[in-house]
Formats: structure tokens, sequence, C-alpha cells
């Protein structure tokens, strides 16, 4: 777990814990609109981002046509799974 995302593990949502172990220090940024936390960062979010966002590749993939570009940057940047399915996902993540 990462230093930033430690520091607000007791006061997430449960969505938003899950998404913890495996997100940068940034993760703060891209969580879900469920807790009182994440809501400060709606506003740079578009409404399918907010709810699909996922750290597993399947997901991802499902939904990447219905994201806004600034998720399917983030997408491509922290999917532990991109190298196993890069030919269905989006083509940034090929330099994943």
């Amino acid at each position: 777990m990462c230093p930033t995302c430690i520091l607000y593990v007791s006061s997430m949502c449960p969505l938003c814990a899950l998404y913890v172990s495996s997100m940068c220090p940034t993760c703060i940024l891209y969580v879900s609109y469920m807790c009182s936390l994440c809501v400060l960062h709606v506003s740079s979010m578009c409404p399918t981002c907010v709810l699909y966002v996922s750290s597993t590749c399947p997901t991802c993939v499902l939904y990447v046509s219905y994201m806004c570009p600034l998720c399917v940057l983030y997408v491509s940047y922290t999917c532990p799974l991109c190298i196993l399915h890069v030919s269905y996902m989006c083509p940034l993540c090929s330099t994943c």
C-alpha cells in the first residue's frame, strides 16, 4: 500500500477501499464518488468513469469506450494486467 493511500483507508467507502491496494499515490483523485472524501474530485471525472474505472483489465476493456480521455489514460497507466489483454485494450495500453 502506498503512503498516500494508507492515510485515507479508515474513512473510505467500501468501493474505494477495494481500489486502494493496487493504486498509485494519485489514486485518491480517481476513486468513486461514493465516499465523502472522493466527492471532492468528481468534477474532474465523467459520470461513466466514476462508476466504472477499474484496476482489473477485463472491466477496463468492457467500459473503455464509454470513458472520457482522462480515464482512458488512467486505465492504460494503472492496469496491472494490460500485458495479458493488450489486444482487447485501447491503443494506449500498449505502452502500459
